[in-house]
């Protein structure tokens, strides 16, 4: 958790560590990446000429076959054409080395694998921006530190610390990469344990004010909303309710 949590503070993110799965974001819509609007060459082009303007007009496709591109820049062999080849090749070979390193990173996202996410996010930011996968890296990026806080907000939460755990589902929150979904169970989350916590420090406001049975109805509902036996909040109700039992 540490060693991941360094990686986003150095990516200019602040998150730090919960069990509540929040789904992987949307993929955002690529970004055009090697566009050209370079005419076909005039006359009859040589082969050559005519393998660069095919191996353009496919890197500027939606999802272009980065290989495809690099077969029919193999092709050239127009020493006039050297520099126009090896800009493209350069870009070609960027795509694919990052396209491998996100989809390593999707894969350990995917199975939540939190000890690995400290190489997940070693890959991610290591893509480059200008790739057609940037976009979608930097997504999963936020994702990763939401998911963290998300993490370190339940392990406060069982731990009785509440208004830390609300302040680490306010930073989730803030993730710009978290869907609808992924969004509002985390909201879910934020309000059912609000509801509890309420219950809670209600339940001890009675018991001040000597009123049993209002603080019993408020501790029972902690039991009802919040069902782990390791909860804090919830181990300390079912104690004060045992003390009403004995009187």
């Amino acid at each position: 958790m540490a060693a991941a949590a360094s990686l986003l503070a150095a990516a200019g993110l602040t998150a730090v560590a919960f069990q509540a799965p929040i789904e992987p974001p949307l993929a955002p819509p690529l970004p055009p990446a090697v566009r050209t609007t370079e005419a076909p060459p005039p006359g009859p082009p040589s082969q050559a000429r005519q393998a660069l303007y095919e191996a353009r007009a496919l890197a500027a496709g939606e999802r272009p076959d980065w290989r495809a591109v690099l077969a029919l820049l193999a092709r050239v062999d127009d020493p006039a054409l050297l520099a126009d080849v090896e800009a493209l090749r350069a870009d070609c070979e960027r795509e694919l080395a990052d396209e491998e390193r996100y989809q390593a990173a999707v894969d350990i996202v995917a199975v939540r694998g939190v000890d690995d996410y400290p190489r997940a996010l070693e890959l991610l930011l290591a893509i480059d921006r200008r790739s057609r996968l940037g976009p979608d890296a930097w997504a999963y990026v936020e994702w990763i530190g939401a998911d963290l806080e998300v993490r370190t907000a339940q392990r406060a939460w069982d731990a009785g610390e509440a208004k830390v755990a609300f302040g680490h589902l306010a930073k989730a929150l803030e993730a710009a990469a978290l869907g609808p979904e992924a969004r509002n169970s985390v909201r879910v989350l934020r309000t059912r344990w609000g509801r509890v916590y309420t219950a809670f420090e209600r339940a001890r406001g009675h018991l001040e004010a000597g009123d049993d049975a209002e603080a019993r109805a408020e501790l029972e509902r902690v039991l009802a909303l919040e069902e782990n036996p390791d909860n804090a909040l919830r181990r300390q109700a079912l104690e004060l309710l045992e003390g009403l039992d004995r009187r």
